[in-house]
């Protein structure tokens, strides 16, 4: 997965991208007793990275996975590119950096592209939480850490 998801985000190869969304739904489909109504809620890409790359992951990974697909997040504020940065680095970056739209509390589960070291799904699940909804749980579809 890292190799597919580096080629499509760094070099542009779009076409991988059904392949990561295919996977994922074998993936997916391994979870049980997800509560019914459960809502599918993509991490946001910052604008400019999803226009220089042509493509937002995490919306295209929700949009394969089954269920019902919900933009709940937004940025509170700017976050600095990720990339090169050290875990402390990230979690004081991605502080905050999500609001939740306020709508009837949902059942959500979070789908990102890439998990290294958990700031980004952290920041999400408490804006998330914050604003009532119930996570029950993540999907990424690779990991930089064991």
């Amino acid at each position: 997965f890292r190799f597919l998801i580096s080629a499509i985000k760094e070099h542009g190869r779009h076409d991988l991208a059904q392949i990561v969304a295919e996977l994922s739904c074998v993936a997916f489909s391994q979870f049980s007793k997800i509560p019914p109504g459960t809502v599918l809620v993509p991490i946001p890409s910052r604008w400019l990275v999803s226009q220089k790359r042509g493509i937002n992951l995490p919306q295209e990974m929700a949009a394969a996975l089954p269920g019902d697909q919900l933009n709940l997040l937004r940025f509170a504020h700017s976050v600095r590119d990720q990339a090169g940065l050290s875990a402390w680095e990230r979690n004081r970056n991605m502080s905050g950096a999500f609001i939740a739209k306020n709508v009837s509390p949902k059942h959500v589960i979070v789908v990102d592209d890439v998990c290294t070291t958990g700031a980004t799904l952290r920041a999400a699940v408490f804006a998330l939480l914050k604003s009532g909804h119930k996570v029950h749980s993540a999907v990424f579809a690779a990991s930089t850490r064991a």
